[in-house]
């Protein structure tokens, strides 16, 4: 395994500048089996207790809980010999923990990795690491904890999925309440694409009875079976996060066992020692099969294309020229529809709003009414009120959201695919369709108006509101200012989903049609070289799919496939 990754690298080394990525790709991912790394990242919907649940894990309460964490930062735990941790920054130098520095490893992180420290990542945090010796992580086991789905603190999604692919694994928690939400679960269908091997937690069991808690498991397991096409001994640990890491800071072994939690610790620990080897190189290897076969793809175009008449190659040049135009109009009007669909996904929203005007006003007339409840309670409830009505609205605009782009994805892997099925109708080499990507995303977090009491009272200048106003002008204003900075989140966001989604369009169709049209052109370029080095040249880049091909072929069974498709062959 380590060889072939080593040797393919080289081989693409050997095939010039055009494939440096994919090269860098291989020797990560070398690096990472020298090292024995395997990655087990914690997924799941925002609040379902995943950074409680790997606090419990390693015994200690050093990742942030009480405060929101920053989406955007993926933070690995690994084993060190004493707590320690590193913060990298895309504009400045790293900052360094140490147990000596006299400050808790928690009040370090939080400092990089929460919304109140690190509003919207302004200090441009790229990756946090943390060493911690724990002895779950001994055996080369890296936990990560990565972002929470349905967040309002959601600031680049696409940082989450794309360190997915580093990921070997993966324990998905959800918890007893709520219940699973379609989120989640397209969520779960994205992350079965991109992680080998999927264990489930099912957090917060301490909130039922027995009955309940397993009425509640029977669900979850039907659901993962029916609805999500997982098979039925798919592992599923319930568990109470919250009583395993109280009963670690108290000692108490009666409330770990009582917890649920050992199960899994259990589960982990026999992994690590019997499967994770193998495990591992299962995983490296299906990634270094999806490498090695893109760089194919591009080696075999060609390779193809040296062996065809010169006047026959310009010819399908020719053509391959007039499909590729023709697929950037349609890419333009797949565009000009998106730009509608966002117009009716924005209307939603516009409704969606009023609707949340209209309750809001009722909840705060009753409370108003009430004559039990102070100025000060209400001001203190209004942000919770408010963040709640955000969360149902985000999971409605974004399930709206994903409905509209989903039809418009396969639209848009149809134009990636083209470009690729025009190459093998050309020049007779395969093609792999593309994979869609995230839809919807919350981007801004908005600001919640309270001050009832002054809200209330005949104050110029706060808020807008004037002397005289009546008391349901007042309530008008307050709701107003509220609603509309949930409404104007949520419009940045949906404005967002659909920018990126028609970027990434013009992204994947522009390097599809780099890596074929790019190589048929470099192959019209050699023609033009004295016969004696075009022979060679053409010979030893035959020498290369050769060899690639056999390290695909060693790939692919080391990854549990053991026959290739038809179409993957020169």
């Amino acid at each position: 395994m380590a060889e072939g990754l080593s040797q393919s690298a080289s081989l693409l080394e050997e095939a010039g500048p055009a494939f440096l990525l994919p090269q860098a790709s291989l020797r990560g991912l070398t690096e990472r089996l020298a090292e024995g790394r395997f990655h087990l990242a914690v997924l799941g919907q925002f609040k379902r207790g995943k950074s409680t649940l790997l606090n419990a894990l390693l015994g200690a309460d050093i990742l942030p809980t009480a405060v929101v964490p920053l989406t955007a930062i993926p933070t690995q735990i690994r084993w060190g010999e004493e707590p320690g941790a590193v913060v990298r920054f895309s504009r400045e130098k790293e900052a360094l923990f140490s147990a000596k520095d006299g400050v808790p490893l928690k009040a370090f992180l939080t400092r990089y990795v929460s919304e109140s420290a690190n509003p919207e990542n302004a200090l441009a945090v790229t990756s946090v690491e943390i060493a911690y010796p724990s002895p779950l992580l001994e055996r080369g086991i890296v936990l990560i904890d990565t972002p929470g789905i349905g967040s309002t603190f959601r600031h680049n999604t696409e940082t989450t999925l794309d360190f997915l692919a580093q990921c070997d694994a993966a324990l998905f928690v959800l918890s007893a309440d709520p219940p699973p939400t379609e989120a989640e679960l397209a969520f779960l269908d994205q992350v079965r694409t991109q992680v080998p091997r999927l264990f489930f937690v099912l957090n917060k069991v301490d909130y039922l009875d027995p009955d309940e808690a397993g009425e509640v498991e029977a669900f979850l397991r039907n659901l993962l079976t029916e609805k999500v096409g997982l098979p039925r001994e798919t592992l599923v640990f319930p568990l109470s996060a919250k009583k395993a890491l109280q009963a670690r800071e108290r000692g108490d072994a009666s409330l770990w066992e009582s917890s649920g939690l050992e199960a899994l610790r259990r589960h982990l620990v026999d992994f690590s020692v019997a499967e994770k080897e193998r495990a591992l190189i299962q995983a490296l290897s299906g990634r270094g099969a999806d490498i090695v076969a893109e760089a194919l793809l591009s080696l075999r175009l060609e390779f193809r294309s040296l062996a065809m008449p010169l006047e026959d190659l310009q010819r399908r040049l020719n053509v391959f020229d007039e499909k590729i135009a023709l697929l950037e109009r349609q890419r333009r009007r797949v565009t000009a529809l998106l730009d509608v669909e966002k117009k009716e996904v924005q209307a939603f929203l516009e409704e969606l709003a009023r609707s949340i005007r209209e309750r809001a006003r009722v909840e705060l007339e009753r409370k108003l009414a009430d004559a039990s409840l102070a100025q000060s309670d209400i001001d203190a409830a209004l942000p919770g009120y408010f963040e709640k009505l955000f969360a149902e609205a985000t999971e409605a605009v974004s399930a709206r959201t994903g409905e509209a782009l989903s039809f418009h994805q396969a639209s848009a892997d149809e134009l990636i695919e083209a470009v690729r099925k025009t190459a093998a109708e050309l020049f007779d080499i395969p093609y792999h369709a593309p994979s869609g990507d995230e839809a919807f995303a919350t981007v801004r977090r908005p600001y919640w108006v309270t001050e009832t009491a002054s809200t209330l009272n005949p104050l110029d200048g706060v808020f807008g509101f004037r002397r005289g106003d009546s008391r349901s002008e007042r309530i008008d204003k307050l709701l107003l200012s509220n609603v509309e900075n949930l409404r104007w989140s949520l419009l940045q966001s949906v404005n967002e989903a659909f920018r990126r989604f028609a970027a990434r369009l013009e992204q994947r169709l522009a390097a599809t049609t780099k890596a074929t049209h790019g190589a048929v052109k470099a192959a019209l370029d050699r023609r033009r070289e004295a016969r004696e080095i075009f022979d060679e040249k053409t010979r030893h880049l035959g020498k290369l799919i050769e060899e690639l091909e056999g390290i695909y072929e060693e790939f692919l069974s080391l990854a549990g496939h053991r026959n290739a498709p038809a179409n993957d062959r020169r």
